[in-house]
């Protein structure tokens, strides 16, 4: 058996040209695929958080007051000399906080304040919708809060 000491030829070059090619195209994909997972995770993360602060926020304040009246979108929290109103805005994008001294945006979280008959609080639901590569995220936090201070 005699062995061809000239090299490699041109289609084994080629061939193995493809191959490696191939090999880097799928390692691209992967990687490509555990970026867009990645974001759509941080993203995710980054909503959840900002519906939960809300929400502890909320609860805070209306725990601190002594009243509280929902109309509409508008939420009103009396107490201490202080009162503190919560506006949830029609389109979606955001729920502001406003006091006499300060004024806080919490952007793209949707509030529905309704006020529990025969019970003194107010049933709070919060939620935020986004899309990350096309795919949804939804988060959505619900609890009924009631004044602690009479």
């Amino acid at each position: 058996m005699r062995t061809n000491d000239r090299g490699t030829s041109l289609i084994e070059l080629i061939f193995a040209m493809g191959l490696g090619l191939a090999v880097l195209a799928i390692g691209y994909r992967s990687y490509l695929g555990v970026l867009k997972v990645s974001d759509y995770e941080d993203r995710r993360e980054q909503i959840t958080v900002g519906v939960q602060n809300l929400m502890e926020r909320i609860k805070k304040d209306v725990r601190a007051g002594s009243s509280v009246a929902v109309s509409g979108n508008i939420l009103t929290i009396d107490g201490a000399g202080l009162r503190i109103v919560y506006v949830s805005s029609p389109d979606g994008s955001g729920v502001r906080r406003e006091t006499p001294s300060s004024r806080s945006i919490y952007k793209d979280i949707k509030a529905q304040f309704a006020a529990a008959p025969g019970r003194r609080g107010v049933q709070v639901r919060l939620n935020s919708d986004s899309r990350v590569h096309r795919r949804p995220i939804h988060v959505e936090i619900s609890s009924f809060v009631s004044p602690r201070n009479n």
